[in-house]
């Protein structure tokens, strides 16, 4: 694909990353200057193993989510990489692991000196999205939510995520996509031109491209790098449920709730061949895209369909950059190969054993059903 010249409005959005930079450098410096303040604080020492030092006064009632946030700043690593760890005896605390809720007041009444360690790891983290309009992004180790992304008006559909870059793409029922920096936690690009619900999506982050498709039946091939639309590609009869890129063959397959299936060629945006896949009855969920809450209508709408005694909840899996509907019921032994995490009709966020079988940890947090989930594996970095 081509990008057209809105890439040049490109440098207006540098331009705003630059201000929002200042604008978060001027914010961690109130924060401290607010902690030095304060006449119960503590005087923090964190190192690093690599020997840097950073030695700074922390107000009493300051998380560690806010303390976590300024390390990771000073130093200059991602958040999410960053773990702060006590050093020393503390015969009250069993984990010396300062989580993001904590605060420093019970410590502060104990001591007035504390030494941390600053600690980078990979984390293993997952993205999913909610009927409730929000992604919330997950440190699976720590088994919390580490970020709330809002800015979508609708459920948010879709998701797929380029982890090494900490860039996150996604679709909802309002009709348009948003580009996500999870890094600073903030929607980058907004690209509209859908006039239905986006329902998948899949991404060249090497290419800069992406494709999604939609309940008004069409595909739109995207530039990310200046935000517009290079190409729709008409055909599907149907809402459009699913797609899948060959980007080194400029190819794509989609399939609609119609049960067609299209090979696209997204050099020339021409159909290749179309079938008809035979009709069965597991082909499709027995819910459809306009059953989805779109701008306006209640939220929680997605969830009154499920069938109560099976306890069926629709899902969105992400699986190599594809979006495709899935099933699973909390009464069959064996449960689908749909990944370790799965989202759930409940709002609630479900980490699996490697089998399927064994519900690990479930993440609280979503206030709608969990529609689409991305998994990192811990290894990006």
């Amino acid at each position: 694909g081509k990008c057209h010249a809105c890439c040049s409005q490109r440098p207006r959005a540098l331009h705003s990353l630059e201000v929002e930079c200042a604008a978060n450098a001027a914010r961690q410096a109130r924060i401290l200057r607010a902690w030095d303040a304060d006449q119960h604080a503590l005087n923090i020492t964190i190192t690093t193993l690599a020997g840097k030092t950073l030695s700074l006064r922390v107000a009493a009632k300051a998380t560690g989510a806010e303390l976590r946030a300024v390390a990771a700043t000073w130093f200059g690593i991602p958040r999410t990489e960053a773990k702060l760890v006590l050093l020393g005896s503390f015969s009250k605390r069993i984990d010396l692991c300062i989580a993001d809720t904590d605060d420093f007041a019970e410590l502060a009444r104990e001591f007035k000196q504390l030494q941390l360690q600053l600690l980078r790891g990979n984390c293993r983290l997952a993205l999913s999205g909610s009927a409730d309009t929000t992604l919330r992004l997950w440190d699976l180790n720590r088994g919390c939510c580490v970020a709330r992304l809002q800015g979508h008006n609708a459920a948010v559909l879709c998701v797929v995520v380029n982890w090494p870059a900490q860039i996150a793409l996604s679709g909802s029922a309002d009709r348009v996509l948003r580009l996500w920096d999870l890094e600073k936690m903030r929607c980058i690009e907004v690209l509209q031109g859908h006039e239905g619900a986006v329902s998948c999506v899949a991404a060249d982050w090497s290419g800069q491209l992406a494709i999604s498709g939609s309940a008004d039946r069409t595909l739109r091939l995207w530039g990310l790098n200046c935000g517009a639309c290079l190409q729709v590609l008409t055909g599907h009869q149907s809402a459009i449920c699913g797609v899948a890129v060959d980007w080194a063959k400029a190819q794509a397959v989609s399939s609609s709730l119609a049960c067609e299936i299209i090979l696209w060629d997204l050099e020339c945006g021409l159909c290749l061949q179309t079938v008809l896949a035979p009709v069965g009855r597991d082909s499709f969920p027995s819910r459809s895209l306009s059953d989805v809450p779109t701008a306006g209508t209640r939220v929680d709408a997605v969830c009154e369909q499920q069938d109560k005694h099976e306890m069926v909840h629709q899902t969105f899996t992400i699986q190599e950059s594809t979006c495709s509907p899935s099933t699973c019921s909390a009464d069959n032994e064996t449960l689908p190969p749909c990944g370790p995490v799965r989202g759930s009709g409940d709002g609630t966020v479900q980490v699996w054993d490697e089998d399927g079988k064994v519900c690990l940890q479930t993440l609280h947090g979503h206030t709608g059903a969990v529609l689409c989930t991305a998994l990192s594996d811990g290894n990006w970095r």
